[in-house]
């Protein structure tokens, strides 16, 4: 599973890292994350606000913080797709 943060070095991108770390961790997921600071390659992925989220090609959030929770549901429903 491929995952994207998109989001400068700012707090709030942070939190997105931890909260994805965490919903990660409690799923058991493997993932490989990247990381985009990128105006112009932002830009490009349709983001127009950061932190953002990207979980294999979709926007999960943006502009916002998502809960551990919610991403921790979305995380279960991508990997379910990709079981099928």
């Amino acid at each position: 599973m491929d995952i994207l943060i998109f989001g400068g070095l700012g707090t709030d991108a942070k939190q997105l890292e931890n909260a994805l770390a965490e919903a990660l961790r409690q799923t058991k997921i493997a993932a490989s994350i990247g990381k985009v600071s990128s105006m112009r390659q932002m830009v490009a992925y349709g983001i127009n606000k950061t932190p953002a989220l990207m979980i294999s090609g979709k926007i999960i959030c943006e502009g916002d913080i998502p809960s551990v929770e919610m991403i921790r549901e979305a995380l279960k429903k991508e990997k379910e797709k990709t079981e099928q």
